[in-house]
């Protein structure tokens, strides 16, 4: 009866500690990236966005308001791009139940030829070897793409800006697509090197303030 009762105890306590630890978790509302690159062959400001997204969430030290949810607010709220009016941007952040709101930009977005690829045709045509030369690139990704993230996240609550950062990705493929699509998973990569050293701070609100109300 006295091991049930410690049992009992124990099994209460973890529960405890585990809707603490819930609780603690605080909610990042990423706002939509503006595209400001000049890059339009790609979808790449919804692309990252939505990586962005997925990438806050499995880290799991932050949680993430649902897009869903989030695109709702917005179409309420009459708005296609938040990402070009950071100030509402943290409104409707503080709408979605948020903690803190994330906004950004993708600032560079292109693929190109492979410099690689160039300078050997180039050294290929100049020593008459063509052949061996077109050999030798079916081994190298023809194609690099670089992306580039500018964002902040910013405390709703206090306006704060808790980290600031440019990240840039850069990766080769065989086909656009491929470079394009490589690119955009390193430079979330070398985001969340970024994140992992933004640490929430712990919770100060009071019950009364944990209801927004509008």
């Amino acid at each position: 009866m006295f091991m049930r009762k410690i049992i009992a105890a124990i099994c209460a306590l973890m529960i405890i500690c585990s809707l603490n630890c819930a609780a603690a978790k605080r909610l990042v509302a990423v706002m939509p990236l503006e595209n400001v690159s000049g890059y339009n062959e790609q979808k790449v400001a919804e692309i990252l966005t939505e990586q962005l997204t997925v990438a806050i969430h499995n880290a799991g030290t932050y949680g993430v308001v649902e897009r869903t949810q989030l695109g709702a607010i917005l179409r309420e709220q009459g708005f296609q791009n938040i990402a070009v009016d950071p100030i509402r941007a943290v409104e409707l952040g503080k709408l979605s139940g948020a903690d803190y709101t994330l906004v950004g930009k993708v600032t560079t977005a292109f693929v190109e030829t492979n410099p690689a690829i160039t300078t050997i045709a180039t050294i290929g045509a100049a020593l008459g070897l063509g052949g061996f030369t077109d050999t030798a690139g079916g081994f190298i990704p023809k194609f690099k793409g670089v992306i580039g993230l500018e964002y902040r996240m910013v405390d709703n609550t206090t306006g704060e800006i808790i980290t600031a950062k440019i990240v840039e990705g850069s990766k080769t493929g065989a086909s656009v697509e491929s470079a394009f699509n490589n690119s955009c998973k390193n430079v979330i990569e070398n985001f969340l090197k970024e994140f992992a050293n933004v640490k929430p701070p712990a919770p100060t609100y009071r019950q009364e303030e944990s209801n927004w109300s509008y």
